[in-house]
């Protein structure tokens, strides 16, 4: 199962939305009792809500429900939480934080600072929230470009010399790229970034203060917009 060889690494953190999770309850039984023994360590909303949108009572139902699905399937609740295509504002983050939620997945695009920082804590009306910031560039090539060999990936990674964030779909590996791709990244975590020693890890950072940039998204450069249909950005 791809889940044994992937999701079982300590250093790698996923999530499986909660209709997702529901499909594979209903109709692979089996393996949703393996794939559950791993608790991913990244919650969702449920549902696929463009936050943003949504009045604040919608915003705050809609992540009581995924909280509280998240808890039924795995018998805790999460501390960090993905927005649906990261799509955030200042009241998002206000309601994520009074709901208990310590850390948010961020593009770049999503905040803004006075450096750039892996980590940003972001002040909300409810205390501050951990914007953890991937790199574009990096989750941009697993994602489009070409990943053939783990080893010459890994030495990129080795040679960039500071922390290193990649996020990509799921869906990204066995389904978009192929069945390749899939072994590529078995074989990049297991074998080719230790052999480069590149080191998993979790890191002290020193806090840097940053804000929410109001109504962005990590895959529209039009914020929200491609949303409300006010551009041609599908």
């Amino acid at each position: 199962m791809h889940h044994e060889r992937i999701l079982a690494n300590p250093f790698v953190t996923f999530d499986i939305h909660g209709t997702t999770r529901d499909f594979l309850k209903a109709r692979f039984p089996q393996e949703w009792a393996e794939i559950r023994k791993t608790i991913p360590k990244v919650g969702d909303t449920y549902v696929h809500r463009i936050f943003p949108l949504s009045p604040k009572a919608d915003k705050i139902r809609t992540l009581e429900i995924g909280m509280q699905a998240f808890y039924e399937d795995y018998g805790i609740f999460p501390l960090t939480i993905w927005p649906p295509e990261d799509a955030l504002n200042q009241e998002t983050l206000d309601v994520f934080a009074k709901a208990g939620i310590k850390n948010v997945p961020v593009a770049s695009h999503n905040v803004k600072g006075e450096y750039s920082s892996p980590y940003y804590s972001i002040a909300t009306a409810n205390g501050n929230i951990n914007a953890i910031v991937f790199d574009g560039r990096l989750s941009h090539h697993i994602a489009f470009e070409d990943i053939s060999n783990a080893d010459d990936f890994a030495s990129m990674l080795a040679d960039n010399g500071k922390i290193l964030r990649v996020f990509a779909d799921g869906e990204t590996f066995w389904h978009h790229r192929g069945w390749e791709s899939g072994e590529f990244l078995k074989y990049l975590v297991r074998y080719s970034l230790p052999s480069k020693n590149v080191d998993f890890g979790v890191y002290e950072n020193e806090d840097t203060n940053g804000e929410v940039r109001e109504n962005s998204s990590w895959s529209c450069v039009h914020g929200i917009d491609r949303w409300t249909g006010k551009n041609g950005c599908y």
